[in-house]
Formats: C-alpha cells, sequence, structure tokens
C-alpha cells in the first residue's frame, strides 16, 4: 500500500472514530471532559442509585444484584421498598413544614397543624383522654361498661358491619376499608357504586401486633397502659375486659386478613350488587348491608339492594367473610372498639404516644400513626401545600410528561394484536377518557370551597385530640346531600394514602391519582434529565395504568359496559402463554407492558439537548441510566434473606431487548436468553 492510501485510511480512520465518539450517547464533550448533567438533581440521583461498576454479578449477569445492593435502604424494620422509603420521606417533610411559620387560620394549613400537635404535643395527657372520653360516650363505638353487663350477647353480625361502616365514613377511621358512594362518570359505567378499597390501617396495625408478639407477656404489658391512660376512666364490663386480655387471636386474624388484602400485588376487582353480597360475606344478609349503609349515607341516598359495590380487590370480601365465619359477632364488634381505642387512643394519650419510641424504630412509627389520622381527612388540603412547593413551569413540565406516558400507551394498545378486536376497542375508549388528577383546584374552584367542605379552623386548645375531634365532627355537619356534591367527588378523585401505592386507579371515575411521594426521588427530581424521569415517574404512572387496564378487563368481561358478574372466574389482560413456560409472569405484569411503555416514550418525547449522563456516572450513557433507575425504583429488602433485590426488575429487563442493547449484553447471557415474551 502507497504512503497516499495510508494517509486516506488513517484518515478515514479518524474521522469514523471522531463520529462514533460524537454520535455515542454520553460521549459528548467539552472542553475535553464528558459533557454531564451536574445539577442538585442529577448528582443526588447518582449518589442514590450507588452503582459500583466493580460490583459482581455485571449487569448482564443479574441486573437485579447489580443494582439494588447501592440503594441505601436506612431503617430495615420500617423500610421494605423504595416506595415505602419515599412515603416516609415525603411524611417526614411534612412533619418539618408543620414546624415551620404558616397561617395558621387558612384551611388549606390544617394538615400541618394536626401533624404538628400529634408529634410536637402541646397539650396536658389528662385534657386529651378526658376529651376522648366525652366522645365515646353515647356513641355505637363506646365500650361496655358495668353498668351494660347484663345485656345479651351481641349474635346479629350486622352490628359490627354498621359499626365498621359508620367509623369509616362518618368518623374517617377507616378501619377495615374505605367507603365512597360514587355517581357514574365514565359513560362505560352507567350506575352509581359504593367503592370499597383498602385501607392503611391494618398493615400499620399488623407490624405493631406483630412486633408485640415477639416477646413474651409483651401483649399484657401493652394492655396496661391502655389500662392506665383510658380504661381507669371509664372501666370496662367484665365481658369487655375479659375479651381485652384473651382477644389477642381474634386481633391477629383480624389484622393478618385485611393486611394481606391490602398488600396484594396483583388485585382482582368484583362488582356485585347488594343483592349479591350474601354470597361472599355469608353471615350479613342483603337488606342489613343495604340498611346498615343507608345509615351511614343517608336516606336522600335512598340505598337498595340493586345497588352496585364494587370492591377494588376482591379479597376484601374474603377477608370480611373469614374474619366474621371464625368469629362470633361479639368478637367482632368488641374488637373493632378495642381497635378504635388502639388506633385513637395511641395517638391521643401522650403516655401512649410516647411509648412508642421505646421501639427503635418508634419515631418512624409515630410518624406513619399520625400520619394516616391526617391523610385519612385531608388528603385534597396535603396535594394543595404540595401544589405550593412547585413551581408553574414544574407542574407544566409533570403534567406533559404523563400525558406523553399515557399517548404511547393508548398507541400501543390499540396495536395489540393478541387482545381481541372489541377488548382493544373498550379499553382504548377507557384509556382515552381517562384523567389523570396531581393536585385538586384551588378551593375547588370557587371562593371559600375548601373551608365549606372542611369547616372553618380549629381555634381551641385540645391539642392533637382537638384537631381531631373538630376534623370529624365538621365532615358530620355538613348537609346531608354531601354524597352528591361535586366537592365530595373532586376529593375521592384525589390521592389518599393506600401504603406502597404511589399512584391508584378509579374505575367508577376513571381517574388516575398520583401521591405527592411519586413527585419526590428517586422518582422524580427537580433538574433531572429525560431518562431519570421517564423511568421514575413515566414507569410507575405506566405500570398503573396497566394495572387499571387489567381491573377493566375483569370488570367488562367480555363486555362493553362494567356489569357485575358472580363468576369465579372473569377475563383477564395478560395471558400467561404470552411468554416462556418458565418464566413467573407474577413477575412480568403490569412490568413487562409498563416498562416497553415509559421506555418508548423516552425515546419519543426526550429532551436531547439536556439528557446527558449524570455527574458521579460519566461513563453510563442516558439509556443506562433510565434502565437503572428503573430497577432502583422497584427494589425491595428481603428480610429472610438480609438482601437487597428486585425479581420484577430482572423479569422485565430479560425480556426487553433495549436493555441488552443499552448493556451490550451478549446474545446467551442471563439477562439476554430467548425465547423472550410477546404480547403485543
Amino acid at each position: 500500500m502507497n504512503a497516499v492510501a495510508i494517509s486516506l485510511v488513517t484518515l478515514l480512520s479518524v474521522a469514523t472514530l471522531v463520529l462514533v465518539l460524537f454520535l455515542l450517547p454520553g460521549s459528548r464533550r467539552k472542553g475535553g471532559e464528558i459533557k454531564v448533567c451536574g445539577t442538585p438533581g442529577c448528582v443526588e440521583h447518582a449518589q442514590a442509585l450507588g452503582i459500583d461498576t466493580s460490583r459482581s454479578p455485571s449487569a448482564c449477569e443479574d441486573f437485579s444484584a447489580f443494582i439494588c445492593p447501592g440503594w441505601k435502604i436506612g431503617d430495615e424494620d420500617v423500610v421494605a421498598t423504595v416506595y415505602s422509603q419515599a412515603i416516609l420521606i415525603s411524611i417526614i417533610s411534612l412533619e418539618k413544614m408543620s414546624l415551620n411559620a404558616y397561617e395558621r387560620e387558612a384551611v388549606v394549613n390544617r394538615p400541618l397543624s394536626m401533624m404538628r400537635e400529634c408529634m410536637h404535643r402541646s397539650s396536658d395527657d389528662a385534657d386529651g383522654v378526658m376529651s376522648l372520653l366525652e366522645l365515646v360516650n353515647g356513641t355505637n363505638f363506646a365500650w361496655p361498661t358495668l353498668e351494660d353487663e347484663h345485656g345479651p350477647p351481641i349474635t346479629d353480625y350486622s352490628r359490627p358491619l354498621r359499626l365498621i361502616l359508620e367509623l369509616s365514613v362518618l368518623w374517617a377511621v377507616p378501619l377495615w376499608f374505605r367507603v365512597w358512594v360514587l355517581p357514574a362518570k365514565s359513560p362505560l359505567q352507567r350506575r352509581r357504586a359504593i367503592v370499597l378499597s383498602p385501607s392503611t390501617l391494618p398493615a400499620i396495625w399488623r407490624g405493631l401486633h406483630e412486633t408485640l408478639l415477639l416477646y413474651e407477656d409483651a401483649y399484657s404489658i401493652y394492655l396496661s397502659y391502655f389500662n392506665a391512660s383510658i380504661f381507669r376512666y371509664r372501666p370496662p364490663s367484665e365481658s369487655f375486659e375479659f375479651f381485652l386480655r384473651t382477644g389477642v387471636s381474634v386481633q391477629t386474624h383480624v389484622l393478618s386478613h385485611l393486611s394481606t388484602a391490602f398488600h396484594d400485588t396483583y388485585k382482582q376487582p368484583r362488582l356485585v350488587e347488594i343483592r349479591s353480597l350474601p354470597s361472599w360475606i355469608r353471615k350479613v344478609g342483603a337488606e342489613e348491608w343495604a340498611k346498615a349503609l343507608g345509615s351511614v349515607f343517608g336516606t336522600q341516598q335512598n340505598i337498595s339492594v340493586s345497588d352496585l359495590l364494587l370492591a377494588t380487590n376482591e379479597n376484601l370480601l374474603k377477608a370480611a367473610d373469614s374474619i366474621f365465619n371464625n368469629n362470633t359477632a361479639q368478637e367482632v364488634f368488641f374488637h373493632t372498639i378495642w381497635w378504635f381505642v388502639q388506633a385513637v387512643g395511641a395517638a391521643t394519650s401522650n403516655k401512649l404516644f410516647l411509648s412508642m419510641s421505646e421501639h427503635r424504630s418508634g419515631r418512624y412509627i409515630q410518624r406513619i400513626v399520625c400520619f394516616d389520622h391526617v391523610a385519612t381527612t385531608y388528603n385534597v388540603l396535603l396535594a394543595s401545600i404540595d401544589k405550593t412547593l412547585m413551581s408553574p413551569a414544574e407542574r407544566l413540565y409533570i403534567v406533559g410528561l404523563l400525558e406523553n406516558v399515557r399517548a404511547v400507551a393508548l398507541e400501543k394498545l390499540r396495536s395489540y394484536a393478541r387482545l381481541n378486536a372489541t377488548t382493544r376497542k373498550v379499553l382504548a375508549a377507557v384509556l382515552e377518557d381517562m384523567s389523570t388528577v396531581l393536585w385538586p383546584e384551588a378551593d375547588f374552584g370557587r371562593p371559600g370551597g375548601f373551608e365549606k367542605f372542611y369547616g372553618g379552623p380549629y381555634r381551641g386548645k385540645g391539642g392533637f385530640f382537638g384537631e381531631w375531634r373538630w376534623s370529624r365532627l365538621q365532615m358530620q355537619n355538613r348537609s346531608a346531600t354531601l354524597f352528591t356534591t361535586k366537592e365530595y367527588v373532586a376529593a375521592a378523585e384525589v390521592y389518599s394514602f393506600v401504603g406502597n401505592t404511589l399512584v391508584s386507579y378509579n374505575p367508577i371515575l376513571n381517574t388516575m391519582s398520583v401521591s405527592m411521594a411519586a413527585l419526590r426521588p428517586p422518582f422524580y427530581y427537580k433538574g433531572g434529565t429525560s431518562a431519570m424521569t421517564y423511568a421514575g415517574l413515566g414507569f410507575i404512572y405506566a405500570k398503573e395504568i396497566f394495572e387499571a387496564l387489567d381491573m377493566l378487563t375483569h370488570l367488562f368481561n367480555g363486555g362493553t359496559v362494567m356489569k357485575p358478574t358472580d363468576a369465579l372466574e372473569t377475563s383477564a389482560l395478560w395471558n400467561g402463554s404470552w411468554c416462556p413456560a418458565a418464566v413467573n409472569n407474577r413477575f412480568t405484569y403490569p412490568e413487562l407492558p409498563a416498562l416497553d411503555v415509559a421506555y418508548t416514550a423516552y425515546m419519543k418525547f426526550k429532551d436531547k439537548d439536556s439528557d446527558l449522563p449524570l455527574k458521579g456516572l460519566p461513563h453510563f450513557i442516558p439509556e443506562q441510566i433510565f434502565f437503572s433507575t428503573f430497577c432502583h425504583s422497584n427494589c425491595y429488602f428481603d428480610l429472610s434473606k438480609r438482601l437487597k433485590v428486585s425479581q420484577v426488575c430482572n423479569a422485565a429487563a430479560q425480556h426487553f431487548d433495549p436493555f441488552a442493547t443499552a448493556f451490550s449484553c451478549p446474545a446467551g447471557s442471563d439477562m439476554n436468553k430467548s425465547p423472550k415474551c410477546v404480547y403485543s
């Protein structure tokens, strides 16, 4: 080869190298340095990922083991998942805000006042307890005293049912489940429905209860605290006192069954007419259900056995049936009262509240208990406070990002040839009509709207319980027409605290509700890159879309409108045969199609100029940051193995070709095996 030819080859090689370096994501250079995102959000996220490139196994061998060990978990007794960690961080943030200066007379700040009073006691212990006893006297949840001893035992299961519903609807203490009566809003749902959805309380109190059972005599010591702080001032009857001492198994049964329904990863809904409820909960007749619901929602609602009831998870109905079937009516009634005393009394009595701090995770437990009381009543006001923390530009960006994800999901749904045409058409119509709610309209769209709905500010000096009682009494002072007002429906559309779920779907209203925790790290950072945000917040939203589509497939069950069904088996969106036989479908749906949607939306709508590698991870291209963020967000702590892992991370990534491309995983490697799931 002559000198000219060699020179040409050399020049061509150099030009090719320059072109490759220019085109490779993450290899853009400025002044000889890799151009990176150095905003506080990008730096914080790089630190949160904690990626060690020398870690074994590699990303292509076990992506979960490559990513999850970098997660900084904090308190293992309280934090089980990255989701729960984000929720806890948002609760801590609210507590910190409550200690700052704010306008006490403003109704929107009521959550801050209640959180402050709960966490930082300002009133005398006796004042709160006496106020609680004053409230309890004469109510249906007053525990029997010595004067009531000679009454007949409770044998009618409708009595504890009425109490459970009363506490949930009228006192915002959803011990078993949350209950709403919602008008038909979607054109595919033509009748109103009573909606039962999981409550956080069973999960919170199961954790506390199981901790007690780990230690001998701990329950009796626990009970002695309540005897000394509350029951001494209103001595219970012998039968109720006997139940308190011996009812541990009842409490175990109630909490374990209800919290299992709460923690279900895949929730199958059940829509039934009230007349059919006895086939699900055998101890209570249809007329008793209608009367019990009518007693809490008012005569104007005219609830009858022909009304629809939607359990967002059919295991709520199964849990209730098991509890009623394995315990007497009196045991369930007594336990409901006892649980109310624990849930409210533990936050009311300073002695009881401070005793939680004896546990090594006590401060976290206190925050969760307080926040649940606040959020159950003030979900709208909490979202309004959160709205003020973001600029209009930020809010507009988030709304646009979620709309991009929904648009891609709709596009892909319409192309899923493996679904029949009717199913595709019906689900696409619902998804197209679906609304997403992050923040409520200020004052519900009219001057004084919040005050009309929540009542005026609390001006008393009764500490936490004064705030708590005031908020509940304002609920009951509203007009009997409350349940048909647009404010009531608007409140139902805003996210309510439901544990590890960061986005929730209401099929009656066809509304997707996004939590404030979903708008915080590691899912969303101000100044974050497109890869970070679409893999975090975008994936969470896409995942809930597919959970919603699966829920709707059950409810339509092959038809074009939601309809009640008593069939044990209903239609499902995901077909296990779409994946290889060795694949556990519990870890591929909804994560795999959600990952596909989030990634496609990212590639289609990303800001190319700012979608850079992160400072701290300069050699990770944006696509690698996307998948790392997705995996990190789905890590959890396996207590039995003492490991931080994510089965859904591996299952979804293994069956998604762009992952293998991003990390250059060779064909046949553990994270790039064939055949893959085929569902489109």
